[in-house]
């Protein structure tokens, strides 16, 4: 973690940027992620016990962690509708993925699903401050998502990019409930 220091949005994400890279350079990824995993599985089984339950996940970028095979659970993944609109579609293996504008692996379909009727959403970033405040690429896709979401917020990232550091936020920012990665659960006390 950094020093506790207010940075700018654009200052914190080159900053992390680094952080991740370094980080990733020396640790083996596959068996962090691994880690990551662990932690998640055994908090989301705590809570809904072996429930069928179909949450929101992410297809990781090469500095996320990969959570997308967790025993147990079934997923809708984002999709990018428009510059600020992103959805979550169930995964239809019939149908497949696509690949978007920015490489990013999407659902194919239509099935889309209200956040709300998702019990849980695990968050990708760049990082989380400590208070649960989410640092994105910038678009604020999961911002627009998430901004009346009502249940379990879950940030997912490598334990460097869990900062003391605070950012300018802004009011359109989304807060996680909890904050998981390959060495601690973080929840959130806002």
């Amino acid at each position: 973690m950094l020093s506790s220091d207010v940075m700018s949005k654009s200052d914190c994400r080159a900053h992390l940027k680094v952080k991740i890279s370094n980080f990733l350079n020396q640790n083996n990824k596959a068996l962090v992620d691994q880690q990551v995993c662990s932690y998640l599985s055994s908090f989301l089984h705590q809570i809904y016990l072996q429930k069928p339950v179909v949450g929101a996940s992410f297809l990781p970028m090469v500095s996320e962690p990969a959570v997308n095979s967790l025993d147990g659970f079934q997923f809708a993944y984002p999709k990018i509708e428009s510059d600020s609109k992103m959805n979550f579609l169930a995964f239809d293996a019939k149908l497949g993925w696509q690949i978007n504008e920015w490489g990013i692996k999407e659902p194919v379909g239509q099935d889309f699903l209200k956040p709300n009727e998702l019990p849980f959403v695990l968050v990708p970033a760049l990082g989380f401050s400590q208070d649960g405040h989410r640092l994105g690429h910038g678009k604020g896709y999961y911002d627009f998502a998430l901004k009346d979401y009502s249940h379990l917020k879950i940030g997912v990232c490598y334990s460097v990019q869990v900062m003391n550091d605070t950012w300018l936020s802004e009011s359109h920012d989304v807060s996680m409930d909890y904050i998981i990665t390959e060495k601690f659960i973080l929840e959130v006390n806002r």
